[in-house]
């Protein structure tokens, strides 16, 4: 965790990232840090409690359910996504990347749960 302050802070350097705050709870321990700025037009630095707008977070939220779910045993990453949306049996592919929209052929592997999860579905 000592680390980590420092690579956050060479990426603001770097003007990759504006400002990052984080917070880790782990095995009863609470590590966190900000860096950077609430404004970067003005070098406002961000605050404790700064309130965010972050879109999209149903992905990271499923993902944690997911690997919920993988901890418990109760699915694998390597589940064919029709053992838990049978729906998606029958999915189709084009036939190649030249083809008219109509010329779809059976895909050749079923999408697993990793693959979900990497966006390579």
């Amino acid at each position: 965790m000592k680390n980590l302050q420092n690579i956050i802070d060479s990426h603001i350097a770097r003007g990759l990232y504006p400002g990052v705050e984080w917070k880790i709870n782990y095995r009863e321990n609470i590590f966190k840090g900000k860096s950077g700025y609430l404004n970067i037009n003005n070098k406002q630095p961000i605050i404790d409690n700064t309130i965010y707008r972050i879109w999209s977070m149903t992905k990271p939220v499923i993902s944690i359910v997911v690997l919920q779910l993988v901890e418990e045993n109760k699915i694998t990453l390597n589940d064919p996504i029709t053992d838990y949306l049978p729906y998606f049996a029958n999915l189709k592919v084009l036939e190649n990347r030249n083809s008219n929209i109509s010329n779809l052929v059976d895909i050749n592997k079923m999408p697993t749960i990793k693959d979900l999860l990497s966006h390579t579905a």
